[in-house]
């Protein structure tokens, strides 16, 4: 893209809705909406929301090149927006999961009917809401004000969802804010995962929890800290508390007016292939040549909704030997299209991590055996020395304590214990003679 055509997308931006007024309760949705679809429905709703109370307007429109804009969506694959478009008035969603709104939602589409006309880029989207949902959009007893440019910093949906979670719970005169205690099985409902994903909460909290909250603090204008409560040993409830992002608001994303408007959208451009080289390289294997190679080659949009997929994959534990080859070979070979094949193989992986699982503990179960026998061994042959060579005993003993910090020396216990690291050693060739006597 020339620079002259770069200042003219950034003067048209700055036309264009800046941020959207949303529902509390349609932040708190249960469905598994990807990152680009929850993107695109903020900016739909943004450029509805004027019409919204005019029942004679039943298709609001979009120009198609707009909406590329507002979403950053820098491709010339229309068939795929579409494609994305479609899928949100397929979705059903469970709207106010946390029921931080005390009236009943229900569950409706996020959209009711979508249709497109287009040659190449050139065309309209005309799309409506569903008619009970149009009235509580419009009039938000409880609403986040969203800005559509910070939420394109996203490349993680789960980042995305949390961040508008969040924002949902900030008392913006009080400069702070916390969300109440959220069961985790709300909590996956709102990040769009079923009861069943992500048993352990370990794996909750370092694939949906932790990196996203670090990619919210790292890019944001809030930063946000997790608490957790238990059930006895187990982690139940999540409270994540919110406060403004001092770091963030000097700095914000948006710099300053000092700068020349091409070099904006130049240093812009770079952050955002860097952000995303590095993803492919760090969290996904692959080499930094390759991750050159697909971020020039492919648009950013389409790579992060490959790379969805695959953290989809992983998440229902798909075994994947190389992940770096496996990502560039999805990206390359557009496999969005065909996840019913990958969801089957990740079944017959699955019974098979499962039988390597059950293998590794029983070899861990043999390795702990082994351990409890040597110790027996070492046990034997410290009692035969004591029994039966008093004063070999006595030097094995003064040559542990030597090896012992000074404070623990007098610790009998520990000074027995410690006997065994230095009793074959000590014994050398002789040792078959203790074991035998």
């Amino acid at each position: 893209m020339h620079q002259a055509q770069k200042i003219e997308k950034m003067n048209k931006l700055q036309k264009k809705p800046k941020h959207v007024f949303k529902h509390s309760a349609t932040t708190q949705i249960a469905t598994s909406i990807t990152l680009l679809q929850r993107k695109a429905f903020n900016v739909l709703l943004a450029n509805a929301y004027n019409e919204l109370p005019d029942s004679k307007v039943k298709f609001h429109r979009i120009n198609l090149k707009d909406l590329c804009l507002l979403l950053e969506y820098n491709s010339n694959d229309v068939e795929y927006l579409k494609k994305v478009l479609v899928q949100i008035r397929k979705f059903d969603v469970e709207y106010n999961v946390l029921h931080k709104d005390h009236v009943e939602w229900g569950n409706m589409g996020l959209l009711s009917e979508v249709k497109m006309k287009f040659s190449g880029l050139i065309g309209e989207v005309h799309y409506s809401f569903p008619e009970t949902l149009r009235e509580k959009l419009y009039n938000p007893a409880m609403y986040i004000r969203l800005n559509l440019t910070l939420q394109n910093r996203f490349h993680s949906k789960y980042a995305l969802v949390l961040y508008e979670l969040c924002l949902d719970y900030l008392n913006i005169k009080k400069r702070f804010g916390e969300t109440p205690w959220i069961e985790l099985d709300k909590l996956k409902a709102v990040l769009g995962l079923s009861v069943d994903e992500y048993p352990e909460y370990k794996d909750l909290n370092r694939c949906c929890i932790k990196k996203p909250i670090e990619e919210i603090n790292n890019v944001s204008n809030i930063f946000v800290e997790v608490a957790n409560r238990r059930k006895g040993r187990k982690v139940n409830w999540l409270k994540f508390k919110i406060k403004f992002n001092k770091k963030n608001m000097e700095k914000e994303a948006f710099l300053p007016p000092k700068f020349h408007k091409e070099k904006q959208l130049s240093l812009l451009d770079n952050i955002s292939q860097n952000a995303l080289e590095k993803e492919l390289i760090n969290d996904f294997g692959v080499s930094k040549g390759a991750a050159k190679k697909l971020v020039k080659e492919y648009e950013e949009a389409y790579i992060q909704e490959c790379l969805e997929t695959i953290r989809d994959q992983i998440k229902i534990n798909m075994k994947i030997d190389n992940l770096g080859g496996f990502t560039r070979s999805f990206i390359e070979n557009n496999y969005t299209t065909k996840p019913p094949e990958i969801i089957e193989r990740a079944k017959i992986l699955k019974k098979e991590k499962a039988r390597q699982k059950e293998e590794e503990r029983r070899q861990e179960e043999e390795e702990r055996i082994k351990q409890l026998e040597e110790i027996d061994r070492q046990d034997v042959l410290i009692e035969s020395l004591n029994k039966n060579d008093p004063d070999g005993y006595s030097d094995l003993k003064r040559i542990t304590q030597e090896k012992m910090p000074q404070n623990l020396r007098s610790r009998e216990g520990l000074v027995k214990v410690h006997m065994r690291f230095y009793v074959d050693e000590f014994l050398g060739t002789d040792k078959g003679h203790y074991v035998n006597f």
